[in-house]
């Protein structure tokens, strides 16, 4: 998109939203934060809107239990933009770090692999696990005490020995071959799992590589020191094109992608109980659907900046340029945006947000 397509599509959002947004007189930095699955993404969203919101831009990105513990740390952030939407609502509204929550995208957990991969032509949803159980295969995923993708990752173990009918997947691929641990519970007529993670769940030499993120597992990948990683799909998908081809990945099947919402009663019955230094922080996270929350922070000293970029952004998820209706397709990959946006705290959302909601 040229700059005169990106100028006046903005101009038009700012027409519309001109009671509720204040207007941006001097050029400022905005902190954002967003996790590393949206790293592409936001780096194109902001090379295009930098110049145009007439401020800069920082961006950070890590795994989202990383950076919200930035930010209780008193790290300076305006805008984060989480894999996990529940760790917007807990810790940081119930800490006062941010007041309120929009629900806004939804991904899903595949099998990324090399054309060369071990087992790669005969890998498929239906024998992956099989496939990964071979005595030389090596696999990685993220740090289930770091990263949402990653203890989403240990928490699809757990799933697919009830899915596949075989239990023992968990304990073949994760309990023999790292320190997580698992204990089956039955409630409410469903079953379920705690699943415990170690300060260090990687054992050295083992067939499973944990790493600090699961963009490290992809890049792990490529890298060809393991054969498959446990990664969100529009990481895959771009690791695929920006491969020539090289990459490749695995579809897991619907219940087990963790994309769809109606399997929710479910998964909650799948607990992960992650370690932490400070005991009182410990967390106890409960297996979701992966959706995507975006906030301001509460104590931002630049809600002007925030608001702009915010408002920008979720209109190009809603595809509301009409002179560039592919813009969503060009910056979201194989993320899928929620509409409308589900909200917490609507009370304090902004008047510009709840348009999306």
């Amino acid at each position: 998109m040229n700059n005169k397509h990106l100028i006046g599509a903005f101009v038009m959002t700012l027409v519309v939203m001109s009671s509720c947004i204040p207007v941006i007189s001097a050029a400022a930095v905005l902190q954002v934060y967003v996790a590393d699955s949206l790293n592409d993404t936001m780096s194109r969203f902001i090379k295009d809107w930098e110049p145009v919101l007439g401020f800069d831009i920082n961006l950070t990105c890590k795994g989202s239990n990383a950076l919200v513990k930035d930010i209780t740390s008193g790290a300076k952030a305006d805008v984060l933009l989480s894999a996990d939407y529940t760790i917007i609502d807990d810790p940081l509204i119930t800490g006062g770090y941010a007041k309120w929550n929009a629900e806004f995208a939804r991904n899903s957990v595949v099998i990324a692999y090399r054309k060369n991969s071990t087992g790669s032509g005969k890998i498929s949803a239906d024998n992956w696990y099989e496939v990964l159980n071979q005595s030389d295969m090596r696999f990685g995923f993220g740090d289930p005490n770091l990263d949402p993708c990653g203890y989403r990752s240990v928490m699809v173990f757990a799933l697919a020995g009830d899915y596949y009918k075989v239990p023992s997947i968990f304990n073949d691929l994760i309990g023999e071959n790292t320190y997580i641990s698992t204990k089956e519970t039955y409630d409410d007529g469903v079953n379920g799992y705690n699943i415990s993670s170690p300060s260090t769940p990687d054992i050295d030499g083992s067939r499973v590589e944990i790493d600090f993120h699961a963009a490290d597992s992809l890049d792990a990948l490529i890298n060809e020191e393991i054969e498959y990683a446990f990664v969100y799909k529009n990481q895959a998908e771009t690791a695929k094109y920006s491969s020539s081809g090289d990459i490749d990945y695995v579809d897991l099947p619907d219940k087990l992608s963790l994309n769809n919402t109606k399997y929710e009663d479910e998964y909650k019955h799948i607990i992960l109980f992650q370690f932490s230094d400070n005991e009182s922080a410990r967390k106890t996270m409960v297996l979701t659907p992966i959706v995507y929350g975006l906030t301001q922070l509460a104590n931002t000293t630049n809600s002007d900046y925030a608001a702009e970029f915010l408002d920008a952004f979720c209109a190009m998820t809603r595809n509301e340029d009409p002179l560039d209706p592919f813009a969503y397709l060009r910056y979201m990959d194989k993320i899928v945006p929620l509409v409308p946006s589900v909200g917490t705290n609507w009370d304090d959302v902004p008047v510009w947000m709840r348009r999306f909601m």
